[in-house]
């Protein structure tokens, strides 16, 4: 089958007749998919391209022309503006009409490629390389300047699955298995290997526990590890004070605290004393 008959076959799919194989229609939309994408970088490319050649690279007396005939169009349009917008925002505001939002980031992107240095030839791949819009959006200020809260995010993300991992290396294994007789009539999907889950539980007073349902979404699981990981960690901290105290104590040549109510502040006092 030719990539013409598939495309035809995927538009004649919205209309509700029967396409191609799946596996064909498959091949023929992720074609379609890098097509569109492409096309994208290379229209972004032309616009950086555009404000090279009529703005940034032109002489004081062309750039003025070309502010001129930019504010008479995006008059034309309707299209608003102030004293506050640059030529470039001009420039993408009268090409890409969709949303604001849209332009904004847009214009987020070409000013990081202009502040690097990025010719319009190297714009396509460079763009590619950093991750594409959404990524240099997050990762980069306008000035071309690291933004600091991207690479704090990434350490925060780095933190969250660093303890999820943590957590779940220490309840690898399992406390106890109940018999699949036991749920017989619940509504379980049957599993091929050991799937995790989360178990909406109840204790009861004589010991026992009843489990009314399951729940299997990934992130809810991830979320039950890193609460987890928290509880030990503030179980934890009582121990970590009394030691630090129990250090401190030490050093200065006195009895180390003895119990909770008599820690940091107890030392501090002695401390103070001496």
């Amino acid at each position: 089958m030719s990539n013409t008959n598939q495309q035809t076959e995927i538009i004649n799919i919205s209309e509700h007749q029967s396409p191609a194989s799946l596996a064909q229609t498959i091949t023929a939309l992720k074609t379609r998919y890098m097509g569109a994408h492409t096309a994208l970088y290379e229209a972004l490319r032309d616009i950086y391209a555009a404000y090279h050649v009529y703005i940034l690279n032109a002489t004081q007396a062309e750039r003025e022309k070309n502010r001129a005939v930019l504010d008479q169009k995006c008059k034309d349009n309707d299209i608003g503006t102030n004293d506050q917008t640059t030529d470039l925002h001009k420039l993408v505001k009268l090409v890409v009409t969709v949303s604001p939002q849209l332009t904004s980031g847009y214009v987020h992107v070409f000013s990081v490629a202009r502040e690097l240095q990025k010719t319009p030839d190297e714009f396509p791949g460079w763009l590619k390389d950093a991750g594409g819009i959404e990524t240099v959006r997050k990762k980069f200020l306008t000035d071309g300047k690291l933004n600091p809260n991207y690479e704090s995010g990434s350490k925060r993300e780095k933190n969250r699955l660093d303890k999820i991992a943590s957590a779940r290396n220490a309840l690898q294994a399992t406390c106890c298995t109940i018999g699949a007789p036991v749920f017989a009539g619940a509504s379980l999907d049957p599993v091929d290997k050991p799937t995790e889950c989360i178990a909406i539980a109840v204790r009861n007073p004589d010991g026992s526990i009843g489990i009314k349902g399951f729940i299997s979404s990934k992130s809810l699981i991830d979320s039950a590890y890193l609460e987890h990981a928290t509880e030990q960690n503030r179980k934890a901290m009582p121990a970590a004070c009394a030691k630090s105290a129990a250090t401190v104590g030490h050093n200065v040549g006195h009895t180390p605290a003895q119990s909770p109510a008599e820690d940091l502040a107890t030392i501090a006092d002695r401390l103070i004393a001496d």
